[in-house]
């Protein structure tokens, strides 16, 4: 492996994506495992009929409608947002509900008997007698079928989790990584429209359709969504590719766009550094390859240390 395909790697899970030893087993229980008779919600809707009700929740991001509920308060329709056993649980999506555009939601204590009694009396009833998911089992399982080279399988089974809403932030960079492996292109942009963070999936689909020389794949979305690379994770990933394909005129543009989002990350400064040097602007190259060494931790030499250090001495003459 080249040490540029290392960098782009190195952001996910430290060139580890399947750390299952990292993630906590103890996920978010269900609601009807919850001990206390009562609970926490965010209220964001209030109707004098059911019909409207119905039609606000369908009108809401996917993420906010698969954890909404209605319940009837004496003569109104009140729409719900999740269910928590405390209030600190709730309190922190409180802004990202309010961020989406509803600034008058609230948190309501609720008894875990009203969730049960609402709307989605059938749903939750049908949960009630399912098996609960064995969560390290089925990680386990897609940990030995990434191992073994099946990528879809591995797939299927961290979307079991995810479709339970057991999901971790280390699992949609998983997801997202094997879509990209597995050319799951319309999955994934599904995938993306639910979820509040783009950059790092954006990222990881596009290692994953790198690794299987799917660049154009790669190449195709990351720039659709080039307005989410807030972070210049995106740029990187695009200078790597035209890089790999020769055109180190436009991989010199992206890696200098990337360095100046995020200028003190020395992975971003070396891409930069490196394209400078291959265009023969030796100045500059040494000039930024210097800056590598100011924020590096020098007691770690890795690769890019060790070579930066070697070029830098060679410029210097």
């Amino acid at each position: 492996m080249s040490i540029m395909i290392r960098i782009l790697t190195i952001f996910i899970l430290a060139l580890n994506l399947f750390g299952n030893s990292q993630v906590d087993i103890k996920e978010k229980k269900d609601i009807l495992n919850i001990k206390n008779s009562y609970g926490y919600s965010i209220q964001i809707y209030t109707s004098k009929a059911l019909p409207p009700a119905l039609k606000f929740i369908k009108t809401t991001p996917l993420k906010i409608q698969k954890d909404s509920f209605i319940v009837k308060i004496g003569n109104y329709y009140v729409v719900r947002y999740l269910f928590k056993p405390s209030f600190i649980q709730v309190k922190k999506f409180l802004e990202d509900v309010k961020n989406i555009g509803f600034q008058d939601a609230f948190i309501v204590k609720m008894t875990k008997e009203k969730i049960i009694k609402s709307i989605k009396l059938k749903k939750i009833k049908k949960n009630i007698n399912k098996k609960p998911v064995d969560y390290a089992t089925i990680l386990s399982k897609a940990d030995r079928y990434f191992e073994q080279g099946k990528y879809q399988k591995s797939l299927n089974e961290y979307l079991k989790l995810y479709n339970q809403n057991k999901k971790t932030d280390i699992m949609l960079i998983n997801i997202s990584y094997l879509m990209g492996r597995t050319k799951n292109i319309k999955n994934f942009q599904n995938l993306l429209k639910s979820e509040d963070e783009k950059e790092i999936p954006l990222y990881a689909f596009g290692i994953g359709s790198i690794e299987i020389d799917e660049d154009i794949i790669a190449k195709d979305i990351l720039i659709k969504n080039l307005k989410y690379s807030q972070e210049g994770y995106l740029d990187l990933l695009l200078g790597y590719i035209y890089e790999k394909n020769g055109d180190i005129l436009k991989a010199l543009n992206f890696y200098k766009n990337a360095y100046l989002k995020n200028s003190k990350n020395i992975y971003f400064i070396y891409a930069y550094a490196r394209a400078l040097d291959i265009q023969k602007k030796y100045q500059k190259a040494y000039k930024y390859y210097k800056k590598i060494l100011e924020y590096a931790d020098n007691k770690k030499n890795n690769n890019i240390i060790i070579y930066t250090k070697k070029r830098v001495e060679q410029l210097r003459k």
